[in-house]
Order: C-alpha cells, then structure tokens, then sequence
C-alpha cells in the first residue's frame, strides 16, 4: 500500500531531544514497522524527524523545535499544518497515495471531502483536547467523507454515533526492549507529566500514608498554572524517602520501570491512553490507577494491578497495601499479548485494507 502518514508538524517524530513525546512514538513505530512490512509508507513530519519511510518535511523544522515550545507562535503553527494537509490532499488527488492517515483530526478533517483518496483520523490526545461537544457539528458534516480508529472503546464512545469508526486499536511497545524484573526493590515509582490532573500530589500523599518510598520521574507543565502547581508540590518534599529524579530519557525506561514495586497513577481526569502503564506491566511492574477513562482496557484489575474507584484514597493505599499479590510474570504476559508493537502494526494493516475495500465497493 502507498501510505500517507500525516502529522501537524508540532513536534519531531519520534520525540523532540530532552522529552518524551509519546503520540510521536507510536507514529513512528507505527511507520517504521509497516515499512518493515513492505508498504510505500511517506511520513509528512519536521524535517529533524527520523523514520526509514520516506520524510517529507517540505523543508520545515517541527515548530516545537523552531521556537522552543507549543502556542509560542501559533500562527505558524497553523499556517505549517495547513500547507501539509493541502500538499498531501493535492498529491493523493493524483495518484502518489492510496489513503492518508491523519493523526489529528481537528483541522485535517476540513479536508476529507477534498481528497480522492480515503481519509482515516486517530487521536493521541486527551479528552479535553478532542473537545467532542465543540466538534459535534463538524464531525456530522463530515461524516461520510471520514473513517477514524480509537485507541480503546471508551475514547470511541466520546465520538457516538458522530463518526464512522473503522477500528478499536490499542497502542503497541517493542516488549522484548523492556528489562522483566522478578524482584523489584520497595519503591512504589510514578511516572508522567507533573501536572494536577496527574496527581502525582496525591501519590506523594498516599506513599508518605503508608510511610513507604517513592521514586518520581518527569517533566512539570510549561503553563504558569501547572509550574506553580509543581513547585507547590516540591516544596514538600523533604522526605528523603521520597526522591525527584527529573526527566527520564526513553532509553532509559526499559531498564528502570522493572525496579520497582508498582506504578502508582491517582489520576484525576479520564485519559484515551496511558502508555507508562503499557510499559510499566512490560517490565513486570503491575498499575495502581483510578478507574477513569479507558484504563480498565489497559490494566486487568487483580491480575496486572488494581483498578480502583475514583477518588478513594483508602482504597488505593489497600490496593498499595496488597500489590505484591500480583504476579509480575502475568503483567509482561498481558503486555506481550495485548500491547506489542508487532499487533498494533498487523492491527492497522489490516485496518488499511478493510478501509480500501470498503472504499472500492
């Protein structure tokens, strides 16, 4: 198949240098691995981008790497998505492509009655990014000219009957990459961004409940609200039992998240997808989250962790309290069945194929 896989240019693919751009990855893993499988696969991404697909970059940067950030300068930001998409439509018009992946809709999807080629949308992003209610109106009107995958049921239920959905696909690691650790130390570990909706406050909280050690790895939030919020929480921490390591490269994920006794996620507001749970259950390392969102698709409650109801702190210093019920060896099973990058690849083949078959009748 001849494959466009769009972008909105905002980042480099896989991940800009110094963080971790998780949407970025799975793009790139995705493109990769169906090159592998020997489709004509284009990435339209920043020029620093890197892929064994062809890169089309028009000869921009990523306007996270340009001007130092996201929403510095947003009109070209704009303007930068705007050309990608009408290039790609244009040279799909005649013939270069046989669909084009868009991985965010909000803007590409103005295009999709335009292109002569199918159109299929995913979104990385969160709930409050997709804003369904806002886009109500525009997902009916272009209805018909537009085919979208979810990562998991609950995302494709924020939709209804607004979309036509093509397929449920849940994202995909490269398993074998992450080190299975049979005996973690005691540290719980959270991992992710610091921001409220996180709750990495209340994992502090709760691990200095159980008077337990806590190891925390990331990246405050670049909006003034999120640096105060962290800065509020840091504060607090004079407990040497509970450490800030900072950012944690990738590349050093797959030898870190197996150290320890269980990731702990009291997050406040529902996610599409938790990638730190994928890779944490790789290593070993069973979750304890709030039931929001769709983490009940990610995380088997009682094998590879504990779902808990939302909001109750007691019952997630139980479940804290319990975690080594858990067999770690059940939660790199679960990864290596349910989430490797090998599925997801053969899941969005076989997506792509069911999407030109539907299109030829």
């Amino acid at each position: 198949m001849r494959i466009a896989m769009l972008t909105n240019f905002k980042k480099t693919i896989p991940s800009p240098p110094g963080s971790i751009y998780a949407p970025g990855m799975i793009i790139g893993a995705l493109t990769d691995g169906l090159v592998a499988r020997g489709h004509e696969v284009t990435l339209l991404a920043g020029r620093e981008s890197e892929t064994t697909a062809q890169l089309e970059s028009f000869g921009y940067p990523s306007t996270y790497v340009e001007f130092g950030g996201l929403g510095v300068n947003p009109e070209a930001e704009l303007q930068r998505e705007l050309f990608a998409l009408a290039q790609v439509v244009r040279r799909a018009n005649t013939g270069e492509f046989e669909l084009i992946h868009a991985h965010d809709h909000r803007r590409a999807l103005f295009f999709a009655p335009t292109s002569s080629v199918p159109m299929l949308f995913s979104n990385p992003g969160n709930p409050e990014d997709l804003e369904p209610e806002y886009n109500a109106d525009r997902l009916k009107a272009f209805r018909e000219s537009a085919w979208f995958v979810t990562t998991t049921e609950w995302q494709r239920s924020l939709f209804g009957n607004a979309i036509r959905h093509l397929a449920t696909i849940p994202y995909g690691i490269d398993v074998e990459r992450f080190e299975f650790v049979s005996q973690p130390g005691a540290q719980f570990l959270y991992s992710g961004r610091l921001i409220p909706r996180k709750g990495v406050d209340t994992a502090v909280e709760l691990v200095r409940h159980l008077e337990g050690s806590l190891d925390i790895f990331g990246q405050p939030g670049t909006s003034q609200a999120d640096q105060e919020f962290w800065l509020g929480v840091e504060r607090t921490l004079r407990d040497p039992s509970i450490q800030f390591h900072g950012h944690l490269p990738y590349e050093r994920i797959h030898q870190t998240y197996g150290r320890y006794r269980a990731l702990v996620l009291p997050l406040r507001e529902s996610e599409s997808f938790g990638m730190v749970m994928v890779e944490a259950m790789a290593c070993g390392t069973p979750v304890i989250v709030f039931d929001v969102g769709g983490v009940r698709e990610i995380v088997t409650d009682g094998v590879t962790g504990f779902v808990v109801p939302p909001g109750n702190l007691e019952a997630f210093r139980g479940a804290m309290e319990r975690i080594d019920s858990i067999d770690r060896a059940a939660c790199r099973a679960h990864a290596l069945e349910q989430f490797s990058l090998e599925r997801m690849v053969e899941r969005y083949e076989a997506a792509y194929q069911t999407l030109l078959a539907k299109e030829q009748r």
